[in-house]
């Protein structure tokens, strides 16, 4: 059956922004559509497949996958009808206006047993993380964790406006934003990283986007498109716990007890690996959905393991990016390194990849290589006459001479 995440990302294929960036967008939208009728049950009570998805790129980047997403999703209607099956937040919004738009969102539901469901799911698709979150705002914040938790009632009593007391029946609320990794290192403190927000947000980095040629005009795939809108309108009809096969559960178990690798390392992300197992039983359920089952079989976690740990061998990168660094000041460190090293070493070369491991704690992966070639091409270091990757930090007057030179 056509799935719909693998067909959104073939829909965008054309625009810049990055792949894992496109691919967490549709993993976004079916999210968002299954909203608060759809869960799997365990101990702990029920699982429902909404996320927090930050895409976080360098200015540039192409961001711009979250306006696409935004548009299909208010596009989307109850089957057989033209009215709006979801409802998406506007652009900006307080804290204050935001529980307005999801007491606004309010639905009913006939379940085939049982009575009237009445349920409260929003939808925050805002291209800049800036205008939804302009400063880190603890009230806002803690909001946010407590939604994210899909509780059963929301209650609030505020001193000023029209509504005193807003009680929400189960709410439930999805977002999908983007921002740079500046951004983040100026909205939130360094604390922020061991709370709630820090468990509750799946942060996906790209470095950078593949090369398009943006003057080579294409029409969009409308038949796709629409293919795309409808699926996710039958999926807003969706309800009732999903079957999960007994395989699933042994997997997720052996993975837990074995020590949950792989492991994002970095000593911010802490806190976020205590939410790791629930994010496989959330993205297993929109695998499912999204290929358009009820079940959810070993091959749905295999891919949620799949974008899990791919969005999460990253992660650390955001963090070394927020550094704030210039190329200037990480290769003067990398000099001052190297030359430390190699006299411990008593002039010994040093290899590749001690250099690559001191970057890398200072750097994105992906600019590693290239700071390594960018040295040697200055002359700051250079590769051991004797071959192999080893290297030698050369003298403060070669490198000077050297920048004369160029």
């Amino acid at each position: 059956m056509a799935d719909i995440i693998d067909d959104f990302v073939t829909l965008t294929q054309h625009i810049l922004s990055p792949d894992i960036h496109r691919l967490w967008a549709g993993i976004s939208m079916v999210s968002s559509a299954l909203g608060r009728r759809v869960w799997i049950t365990n101990a702990q009570g029920a699982v429902f497949p909404n996320l927090y998805i930050l895409l976080v790129a360098p200015p540039g980047t192409g961001k711009s996958v979250v306006d696409r997403a935004r548009d299909i999703l208010t596009e989307v209607c109850e089957p057989g009808t033209k009215i709006p099956a979801l409802a998406v937040a506007p652009d900006s919004m307080t804290k204050a206006s935001m529980i307005d738009e999801l007491q606004k969102a309010k639905k009913t539901f006939l379940p085939p047993t049982g009575s009237f469901l009445e349920y409260h799911s929003l939808v925050i698709a805002q291209e800049e993380l800036a205008v939804l979150l302009p400063a880190y705002d603890m009230e806002f914040v803690s909001t946010l964790n407590a939604l994210w938790n899909n509780k059963k009632l929301h209650h609030e009593v505020r001193r000023t406006g029209r509504s005193q007391n807003v009680s929400i029946t189960n709410p439930q609320l999805s977002i999908l934003s983007a921002t740079q990794p500046d951004m983040i290192a100026k909205v939130f403190p360094e604390d922020a990283w061991n709370t709630g927000i820090g468990r509750r947000l799946i942060m996906i980095y790209a470095g950078q986007s593949q090369w398009k040629d943006i003057w080579q005009f294409r029409t969009t795939d409308n038949v796709l498109r629409d293919s795309i809108i409808s699926r996710l309108g039958k999926l807003t009809t969706a309800y009732g716990e999903m079957d999960i096969q007994k395989e699933v559960i042994e997997l997720l178990t052996q993975w837990d007890q074995s020590g949950r690798e792989p492991r994002p390392e970095h000593a911010k992300l802490q806190g976020y690996e205590t939410t790791r197992y629930l994010y496989l039983i959330k993205l297993a359920i929109i695998s499912s959905a999204s290929r358009g089952d009820v079940n959810v079989e070993i091959d749905d976690l295999h891919r949620a393991m799949d974008w899990l740990f791919a969005a999460e061998s990253v992660m650390p990168d955001i963090f070394r990016a927020m550094v704030g660094r210039s190329d200037r000041d990480v290769i003067d460190e990398l000099h001052m390194y190297a030359t430390k090293e190699y006299g411990r070493a008593r002039m010994k070369p040093i290899a590749g990849d001690q250099l690559r491991r001191f970057l890398l704690e200072r750097v994105p992966h992906d600019k590693v290589d290239s700071l390594l070639m960018s040295c040697e091409r200055a002359g700051i270091i250079m590769m051991d006459a004797g071959g192999g990757d080893r290297w030698v930090p050369q003298p403060k007057r070669n490198m000077q001479s050297k920048r004369e030179d160029e």
